[in-house]
């Protein structure tokens, strides 16, 4: 991988090292960087705490949510993507005000790095944004009746086996 940038972390693989990602990152603001092995294909994100936000690529149900990213992942597997971590911008048990500074370095590295996999160009967050009850019932209503497909579910299901298990820690953890 070419980074334009030097990174704060080492280039991490997205399966192998799981859960020192999410160890390290923990209560830490940040922005990173996801590389896809077999294309070169990159997204740019960032979060108030990477561990979290680091997470939700690990999880079925936001997998399925249809971005470049998610659907990049699925069809290639965790195994075959990079995680860089760019920046690290604070603490969010300590730095209250480094949301703005976190969306604002994204953006830079939004323009350096001109992601393909990332939707908008335009570094954003919807941290604090909450539904309405009314559009919660319109989503839920327009999800009913429409399942996965069977590829999709295979898919998801060969993804999270073994480790990548979201309850696989707690129940290894519990049998030995």
């Amino acid at each position: 991988m070419n980074l334009k940038v030097t990174p704060v972390s080492p280039i991490y693989n997205l399966l192998k090292d799981r859960n020192t990602i999410l160890k390290e990152y923990k209560n830490k603001g940040g922005v990173y960087l996801i590389h896809n092995n077999v294309n070169g294909k990159e997204y740019v994100g960032s979060g108030m705490d990477l561990s979290k936000r680091l997470a939700t690529y690990y999880f079925p149900s936001r997998l399925a949510d249809g971005r470049f990213i998610s659907n990049s992942i699925l069809k290639y597997g965790h195994g075959n993507f990079s995680v860089v971590i760019l920046a690290v911008l604070g603490n969010t048990l300590t730095d209250t005000c480094i949301k703005r500074g976190i969306i604002y370095k994204e953006q830079e590295y939004i323009n350096l790095y001109k992601p393909i996999l990332n939707l908008n160009p335009v570094a954003g967050s919807s941290v604090g944004f909450k539904h309405s009850e009314e559009s919660k019932k319109l989503i839920s209503e327009f999800r009913k009746g429409k399942p996965l497909s069977k590829s999709t579910k295979i898919r998801l299901s060969s993804l999270f086996s073994g480790e990548l298990n979201p309850f696989w820690s707690k129940v290894h953890s519990a049998t030995t």
